[in-house]
């Protein structure tokens, strides 16, 4: 995939934080598979996650910018 793996949005001032392990096709379009980070970059909760392409495209999903980490998905 040559595309970034990793994505960061913000919502209401909170940063949140998306490792994207494989994209699948489904009924209802473009699923994005992978594991959401929230309540912090270092410290926070992973989460399995599958989002639509209609979500994650209003939850403003971007890649993450440079020169930044996520500890233990670097």
């Amino acid at each position: 995939m040559s595309t970034p793996r990793i994505f960061e949005s913000k919502n209401d001032g909170y940063s949140f934080f998306f490792r994207l392990d494989e994209i699948q096709e489904s009924p209802e379009g473009r699923v994005y598979v992978g594991v959401t980070r929230s309540g912090g970059i270092t410290k926070g909760t992973d989460t399995p996650v599958r989002i639509t392409e209609e979500h994650w495209h209003r939850e403003g999903w971007r890649p993450l910018r440079e020169g930044k980490q996520v500890p233990g998905w670097h």
